[in-house]
């Protein structure tokens, strides 16, 4: 079925369907004469929300060609400039969920099940659609709330080859850090020893586990992450070179409880809050080995000139160092990682 209105009077009339989650975004919009045939979404319930208001006529529009579209392009035809501008252009697939960046809630309710609807479109086999909230709390948490779909309790995220138990509403993830996972594990050598302080859910530990034979001790304070972790290395295990010790732990603990000085490669990737364990990850690395300490700033030299600040203050300096830039986490704030060779 679709929905019959005059050519003049369909940019009114759109934006009312499209914040009634109405109108078929798989079909092609069809001009007969002076008028616009909208497809609709085939369900009594559909019907019922706009029955009265318009002409609804048989229809036999063509199936869209959505190859090359992205989400903002399925749905341009049905909103104005201003909204298209403030759907998301980016989003995270996490096995079979998406995860929206956060959203202002009004433009959720009027605009929210139009993109999850454009999102099935796009990726048919997904079950859910969240939009998550800042990160917050010692757990690193990221607040879901439910747009469409039945709540998820756990999904099988993959990231090169490697399989991820996830529970979505406990822990933090961010498939965007993929390529620096892979690129940290190319730095270890085998035979190192190796200390994921703030291991999450296994970015880092199972993509240098997967490539290299290395004693890796994974730690993380949340205790959802500790158990997502432990059952990725079970998914994971045949494929594994490393052995790997996990622990539910706050990080100023580890030099009560480790070894001193043992450690060739210790990563630090709490980007708000690495600094502050700088001073135990000193008491554990080796002379020469390598920090991996990620930070968010504006710059390059002003990470670094924070950085060097506080090393210095314990007594200890860099031989050698290089910063990445990682990732933008706002505008005009990247994620950095600094590694340095302690001395």
């Amino acid at each position: 079925m679709c929905l019959k209105v005059k050519v003049n009077e369909f940019t009114k009339i759109r934006e009312l369907l499209a914040k009634l989650c109405v109108i078929d975004l798989s079909l092609s919009l069809t001009t007969v004469n002076d008028h616009v045939l909208i497809p609709l979404i085939d369900s009594p319930d559909a019907l019922e929300r706009i029955n009265g208001q318009i002409e609804i006529v048989p229809c036999n529009p063509d199936k869209r060609n959505l190859k090359g579209l992205r989400l903002r392009d399925i749905i341009k035809d049905y909103v104005s400039e201003d909204i298209v501008n403030l759907i998301p252009s980016s989003y995270d697939i996490i096995g079979d969920i998406i995860v929206l960046p956060p959203l202002l809630e009004d433009f959720m309710k009027s605009y929210g099940c139009l993109i999850a609807h454009a999102l099935k479109i796009l990726h048919p086999k997904i079950k859910a659609v969240y939009v998550r909230g800042e990160t917050i709390g010692k757990y690193r948490i990221r607040p879901l709330k439910l747009v469409w779909g039945d709540k998820v309790e756990y999904t099988i995220y993959k990231e090169h080859g490697i399989r991820f138990y996830v529970i979505p509403d406990k822990v933090y993830i961010n498939p965007s850090l993929s390529t620096e996972h892979l690129r940290l594990a190319e730095l270890v050598d085998n035979g190192n020893k190796v200390l994921d302080m703030f291991a999450g859910i296994g970015g880092f530990t199972l993509n240098i586990a997967i490539r290299k034979n290395v004693d890796i001790i994974a730690v993380d304070i949340n205790p959802w992450a500790i158990k997502c972790l432990l059952k990725s290395i079970q998914l994971n295990s045949k494929y594994m070179k490393s052995r790997v010790l996990v622990f539910n732990a706050d990080s100023h603990l580890l030099p009560l409880i480790l070894r001193h000085k043992v450690f060739d490669h210790i990563i630090m990737n709490l980007p708000h809050g690495s600094l502050e364990f700088l001073n135990d990850a000193i008491k554990l690395v080796k002379n020469r080995g390598m920090l991996h300490v990620y930070v968010i700033d504006k710059s390059k030299e002003n990470a670094y000139k924070k950085f060097e600040e506080e090393i210095t203050k314990i007594g200890h300096k860099c031989s050698s160092y290089s910063i990445v830039k990682v990732l933008e986490y706002a505008p005009y704030k990247y994620i950095y990682r600094i590694t340095c060779e302690v001395v």
